[in-house]
């Protein structure tokens, strides 16, 4: 992952509000179809947007997605690669910190915030990795307000986030659909099997 450190939160906060829904951008709606990533539920949920103006459009890296840190804050977006082959795929821009960022569907957004332990009524969490793979679950899971909380690892080394998810939650860690996050199961067993439910779909 290719991080840029040092941007203000403003700044990104500008770039984000700038962008344009997903479907207004021929390139992005035609790479999210490719993936069969539903755009209205993408858009619903605002799960990404399609950069409007800036250095990425010129470089492919149109598809944008909000990124948080384990409080449920915006601190940076991810720009991903929709046309041409300019490297990295995936860029970040302003992250405030490099450990426990994460890609947060609204429900994971309040779990991360600590102001749905009362009233969830879910209670489970979805574990992916990687933009893909998490914008496929956030999108198919769109329909319900409640849930289920849909979390995007960034980092593999990172537990900072682990510690925002309340006690006696479901989780599912996405190994069948993830080779990432598969790798990363042991340590998420390690860190919530104690507190937590912690199931590891495998099969990847």
């Amino acid at each position: 992952m290719n991080v840029r450190l040092g941007e203000r939160f403003g700044s990104v906060g500008r770039i984000w509000q700038g962008c344009w829904p997903v479907g207004a951008d021929s390139a992005v709606a035609a790479w999210l179809q490719a993936q069969r990533i539903s755009l209205p539920a993408v858009t619903r949920r605002d799960l990404a947007r399609a950069l409007a103006q800036g250095a990425w459009r010129s470089s492919g890296h149109r598809l944008v997605l909000p990124i948080y840190d384990p409080w449920g804050e915006l601190t940076a977006l991810a720009g991903h690669r929709v046309s041409g082959t300019a490297e990295p795929q995936m860029q970040v821009l302003g992250a405030r910190q490099a450990d426990g960022l994460v890609f947060a569907n609204p429900c994971a957004r309040r779990v991360l915030a600590g102001v749905t332990r009362d009233r969830w009524r879910w209670r489970t969490v979805i574990l992916t990795a990687g933009l893909v793979d998490y914008l496929q679950w956030a999108a198919a899971l769109a329909a319900s307000d409640e849930g289920p909380a849909v979390i995007g690892l960034l980092e593999s080394g990172s537990a900072v986030w682990a510690g925002r998810i309340p006690d006696g939650c479901r989780i599912i860690v996405r190994g069948d659909t993830s080779r990432d996050v598969a790798a990363m199961a042991p340590r998420i067993v390690e860190l919530l099997g104690a507190r937590c439910e912690v199931i590891v779909r495998a099969g990847v």
